[in-house]
């Protein structure tokens, strides 16, 4: 096979993206590119987007599919803060995680991207270190003592020379972004002096924490890349640069939709990736069976989607159990009572789309005990409310889907018995005569 000659699409792109000035729309961006190296593929646009996939949050973002922004512009000015804890302020150091991560690619392994002034413009040494932490204080969960090691870097003198405090902040200033450079420059913020401006910096942060979750809702899978979603926030907002709110992973941790680690973003009720492992479903939530709703009856509209005119209405109490349940749609369906495991899940639309995420409710154990089965929790645990919905399926073997609609929450009537089974009929398309 011939040696491939000349630049890569990739080179070739990097070398565009980095003499921009601003956003290129994206068909005048790849034009330039085969206009250096033309293309015999029949999608050349896949071919140079593909190349380019490793770029996005280091050189550059897509607002939207037409449009590029290149980062060493988009980025200049940003700022962001970070709050110091105690720790920190006692040991001079201050943590790489996670204070740098979104603005540095992979950022306990890339320091020395990282580039650090003062307020005068003169260098801030990175002295890699270690931080000794209370794992309690670490994590926010009651566990046992013990103190870990984390990632840090010494700034003993410049947190000397500004008498940084617990609880005063570092904000961040990005003075370049570069392919594989990062400068920052540093000032110190006391604890007292955002008080001032106290509700535009709960405000910013709300406003950076709605942006995040919008690219998460938009994204056609459940998972958003750290390294891309934080700048491309950056670039999406419109508010004032030089009011940085809580740093976004304290933004996302408050208002907790989302949850993070080193690399992915995802839904707080995430069952997926790194977070599949969950001893017990989020939709399950007992303290939502308050007497009230354990006392109500939960009228169920249940269909098989390819079926339409296959639909039943299934009433269940709020006290009955999600065996209850499974054991009626069974019988209306006209499923084996004593056979196969069965499951739920609750969908919720993401963002304005027609796409749904899906958590997991869990399975239900027909004829035997098992401790991940949730046949004995309660209808009324559930996290649902009316109009929301469910999947249901039976037998995972030949995977019977069925959608379910809680379509109301009333009183019971005294001379019902439940659960009850009914079918809903179709309405009909003929005119009358």
């Amino acid at each position: 096979m011939a040696k491939q000659q000349g630049p890569t699409y990739e080179e070739i792109a990097r070398q565009i993206i980095l003499g921009l000035d601003g956003p290129i729309d994206m068909d005048e961006f790849i034009q330039r590119i085969l206009s250096v190296k033309p293309s015999r593929a029949k999608n050349p646009r896949q071919v140079i987007l593909s190349a380019l996939w490793g770029q996005q949050g280091n050189l550059f973002v897509r607002p939207d599919p037409k449009t590029l922004v290149p980062l060493h512009v988009a980025m200049k000015g940003i700022r962001f803060r970070w709050t110091l804890s105690r720790p920190e302020v006692e040991q001079g150091k201050l943590l790489v995680q996670p204070t740098f991560l979104g603005y540095v690619s992979q950022p306990s392994s890339s320091l020395k991207w990282l580039h650090l002034e003062d307020s005068e413009g003169n260098v801030v040494p990175v002295n890699e270190d270690n931080l000794t932490i209370d794992a309690k204080e670490l994590t926010g969960e009651d566990v046992d003592s013990h103190s870990v090691m984390a990632p840090a870097i010494n700034l003993t003198s410049w947190m000397q020379a500004n008498h940084v405090k617990e609880g005063g902040s570092i904000l961040f200033t990005v003075r370049a972004w570069e392919e594989r450079k990062r400068v920052f420059k540093l000032e110190y913020e006391t604890p007292m002096a955002w008080e001032a401006y106290h509700n535009q910096v709960i405000k910013q942060n709300d406003f950076f924490e709605e942006t995040l979750f919008n690219i998460l809702e938009q994204e056609r899978d459940e998972m958003i890349w750290v390294s891309r979603a934080i700048p491309l926030a950056h670039v999406l907002m419109d508010g004032p640069r030089d009011l940085p709110g809580f740093h976004w992973a304290v933004a996302v941790m408050l208002k907790e939709r989302m949850r993070f680690d080193e690399v992915f973003i995802t839904y707080i009720d995430s069952r997926r990736g790194f977070w599949y492992g969950f001893e017990q479903s989020p939709v399950i939530k007992p303290e939502k069976g308050t007497s009230e709703r354990k006392s109500k009856v939960f009228r169920f509209t249940v269909s098989l989607p390819y079926h339409k005119s296959s639909k039943h209405q299934v009433e269940v109490l709020g006290n009955q159990t999600i065996h209850d349940l499974d054991r009626a749609i069974r019988i209306a369906f006209k499923h084996d009572t004593m056979d196969h495991l069965s499951g739920f899940w609750k969908l919720i639309r993401r963002g304005n789309t027609n796409r749904y995420r899906e958590v997991d409710i869990g399975k239900v154990y027909p004829f035997w005990p098992d401790e991940e089965a949730i046949n004995d929790v309660l209808v009324a645990d559930l996290d649902l409310d009316v109009g929301d919905l469910m999947k249901y399926v039976y037998d995972f073997g030949d995977w019977i889907e069925h959608k379910v609609v809680l379509e109301s929450i009333d009183n019971p009537d005294p001379e019902t018995s439940y659960p009850k089974i009914m079918r809903k009929q179709r309405k009909s398309t003929r005119k009358k005569k």
